[in-house]
């Protein structure tokens, strides 16, 4: 596989990736000609699918995020030789979630894959054409929908040739499969998710765990002893399996922070960072977590991309706060269980992950699930407004 990638000449790019603009806008013209949206809505999506033409080249080079080129010189290599589907048996389960991603851009309807704007169009159409079908499904409303189409991170990811995207959007798959009770095309979600990246199988299990014991209407006593028993009995059992794990995926992270070589100081650096079971680990749980949840411009670093975040954390939180309010009546059993998934979801993932930007990319998913999630739950259970 090439190890870099030089686009075409600009008259050529600029042409390949405007058909390819055409031909996924064509998508949602027909979607308008059978009446599914407005055309207002229509204009809408026809104007949000440019935005990858402002995030690769224009307004940011590609190089700022660097893992687009692992994605298009494999996707580039698939539609070329459709036989490299054969060599899954060759990735490691780490790596495979390249190659399935990969999969899924090769085999687009875009036209050319010698352009990084033309998976981006890919992705941002996946993106739209998702919270479309949902919207028309009445899944979300108008104001949860807007929050959606302007949300920074989402256009920027959603606009990038990544597989960030493909997680977003699996997500939202997910909410909805569930909640349908399309039982099928859910374990095939999960599948997926999981498969794109393994850590999330985390924020999943928390989910189902904490929806068996709090219900809509109560909490499920027994359910809660159950689950709690089969904790502990787990962690007495495999204790040391379950450190080793933590401590392996918690190692590669800090590799990725603090530097991808391998040496007696990196080593001997990532020694004081293991977690163990005993009191000595408590000050680096508390620590982790507390990175975690902070935003990085609140701890110091002072850049453009960390006072956006800010913006937007703290604009979604305020949107969360107003919905609920406007609330005639308060489920506080609804309230505990997404506020139970959302923190216990960072506090698991704060005790693998150091750097500020792969915190973001995680915590992303997480807070569009508990958000749509919540207002879904509230939904379905016929709670007034």
């Amino acid at each position: 596989m090439p190890t870099s990638w030089v686009q075409p000449i600009f008259i050529y790019s600029i042409i390949y990736d405007f058909a390819s603009y055409l031909i996924l806008s064509s998508i949602f013209i027909l979607i308008y000609k059978k009446k599914i949206i407005s055309i207002k809505y229509l204009y809408i999506n026809l104007i949000f699918l440019l935005t990858p033409f402002l995030f690769n080249g224009f307004l940011f080079e590609w190089s700022l995020f660097p893992d687009q080129s692992k994605y298009l010189n494999l996707s580039y290599e698939m539609r070329e030789n459709p036989e490299r589907l054969f060599d899954f048996l060759d990735y490691t389960l780490k790596d495979f979630k390249l190659f399935l991603s990969s999969v899924l851009f090769a085999f687009s309807p875009i036209l050319s894959m010698e352009t990084y704007v033309g998976i981006s169009l890919y992705n941002r159409f996946l993106f739209l054409i998702t919270l479309t079908f949902l919207f028309h499904k009445k899944f979300f409303d108008n104001y949860i929908l807007i929050l959606l189409l302007v949300s920074p991170s989402l256009i920027l990811y959603s606009s990038l040739a990544l597989r960030d995207n493909l997680i977003i959007v699996l997500i939202l798959w997910f909410l909805y499969f569930f909640y349908q009770k399309k039982y099928f095309l859910l374990s095939i979600t999960i599948i997926l998710l999981t498969l794109m990246r393994f850590p999330i199988l985390i924020n999943l299990v928390i989910f189902f765990l904490v929806s068996s014991s709090i219900k809509h209407d109560r909490i499920n006593y027994n359910n809660f002893f159950i689950l709690f028993l089969l904790c502990i009995i787990t962690l007495v059992l495999f204790n040391d399996h379950i450190i080793d794990t933590l401590n392996f995926f918690r190692a590669g992270f800090f590799s990725e922070e603090y530097g991808r070589y391998q040496s007696m100081t990196q080593q001997s650096d990532f020694n004081n960072f293991k977690i163990n079971l005993t009191l000595d680990s408590l000050p680096l749980v508390i620590i982790g977590f507390f990175n975690f949840l902070v935003p990085p411009f609140i701890k110091g670093k002072i850049t453009f991309f960390y006072f956006v975040q800010l913006i937007e954390t703290l604009l979604i939180l305020l949107f969360s706060y107003v919905k609920i309010k406007f609330q005639k009546k308060i489920n506080s059993y609804i309230l505990l269980k997404w506020s139970l998934i959302y923190f216990l979801s960072y506090f698991m993932y704060s005790l693998i992950i150091f750097n500020d930007g792969t915190i973001h990319r995680y915590k992303l998913p997480i807070l569009f699930f508990v958000l749509i999630g919540y207002f879904t739950n509230i939904k379905k259970e016929k709670i007034k407004w």
